[in-house]
This record gives structure tokens, sequence and C-alpha cells, in this order.
């Protein structure tokens, strides 16, 4: 049997910001895959996010998946306290801060977080699911959510491939985003230097260090 769309009235305040993140909220709906790569502050987790939303308020999903992996930048805090959802939440923070940018409100239940390592078992099914530091995902990591794709659901992978914290060589960003781009359903948007929605003094930074 058909399943039957589920049309949400919430408000979705989103306009690009960047001819990138336009390119991606228009030509992504055909994808199953999505690769956004680029440096910090060229909106692609803002982008990917607002894309995965606007699925859900046309009935094309019934929610959105967050998952960051938990991998501390430099400094080990160390094991975090409290139950699951209390230990992930630092690691969830940005998606918050993301939801108050595009100022709108969301549906009860709509959005989840799951933690990297508590995938295994599950399958996406009528959902986004949003990957944000994907920079910070080794090879095991990316076969262990692609292998989570199932009906009605789209993944997109959002990160810097240059700005990855594990062992050198380790991340698989890009390396993925290179094997998979020619195969149907997958698309990769690339994010330059110039979508840069931060202080402009970053790339001239960036571009000495």
């Amino acid at each position: 049997m058909a399943r039957s769309p589920r049309h949400l009235d919430f408000a979705l305040n989103y306009e690009p910001h960047n001819a990138t993140q336009v390119e991606l909220f228009h030509r992504a709906d055909t994808a199953k895959i999505v690769f956004a790569l680029g440096q910090a502050g060229t909106g692609k987790s803002f982008a990917c996010l607002a894309h995965a939303l606007s699925g859900v308020k046309s009935g094309r999903f019934d929610s959105v998946t967050l998952v960051r992996p938990a991998l501390a930048a430099e400094e080990d805090l160390g094991f975090l306290p409290g139950e699951v959802v209390d230990k992930i939440a630092p690691y969830q923070a940005i998606f918050t801060q993301l939801l108050s940018d595009m100022a709108f409100t969301v549906p009860p239940n709509i959005l989840r977080a799951i933690p990297l390592c508590f995938l295994r078992g599950i399958t996406f099914r009528n959902t986004a699911v949003v990957i944000d530091e994907a920079q910070n995902l080794t090879r095991t990591g990316f076969r262990l959510i692609i292998t989570r794709l199932g009906r009605g659901a789209r993944l997109y992978f959002a990160g810097d491939p240059d700005q990855s914290d594990l062992p050198r060589r380790a991340s698989f960003l890009r390396s993925a985003a290179d094997r998979l781009s020619h195969l149907p359903g997958v698309q990769v948007y690339t994010f330059l230097p110039r979508d840069n929605l931060r202080d402009s003094l970053v790339n001239d930074v960036l571009r000495l260090l």
C-alpha cells in the first residue's frame, strides 16, 4: 500500500545566503545522499537542515534525524555525566543555534538526535538524516551510516574535509564524496571561500595558516 504523505503546517523562515546554498536547496530534492563540503562558515549545515525540514513540511519526510560524531576538538573533557540525552547535548548545540537562526518553530517529535555509536541496527525510513561535522567520520563510520539508508530516507553529510579532528588521513569525507559522486542519487555540493558568511578576515587567516 502506498504511503500517504503527511503535510505539516509550521513556519520555515529560510533564505539562502549564497549561490551554493541556493543550488543545494533547489536541486537536492532528487538525491538520496547529499554531500555539502567546504570550509567552516559557509552555511553547509544551515542549508542541509533547512532543506531537510522543507521535506518534512511538504510531506516528503516524517522527521529529521540529527547525527554528529562525538569527537572533541583538541581537548578531551572526558566522560560527560547524565543520561544519553545529556551526554550528546553539547554535540547537538549547533543544531539549536541553527534552528534559532531560522526563526521558526517545529512541531514536537519532528527532530531527534542519535549518537553515532547507537546507529547499529537502526534503519532510517521516511526521514531526513543530517550528519554534521562529517569530516570526523572514518571509513567505518561512513559505512555504518550509509548502510542505515532505508526507503524514503535521505542522508546529508556536511563537513570541512580540511578541518578534521581525526588523526592524519583518517577522515573519509572527501574520499567518500569522490568515490560516490558518479552514482545516481548522489549529489555533491562544494562551498567555496566566497560563500563565507562569517567575518571576511576568516578567509585571509585560513589562506595563511
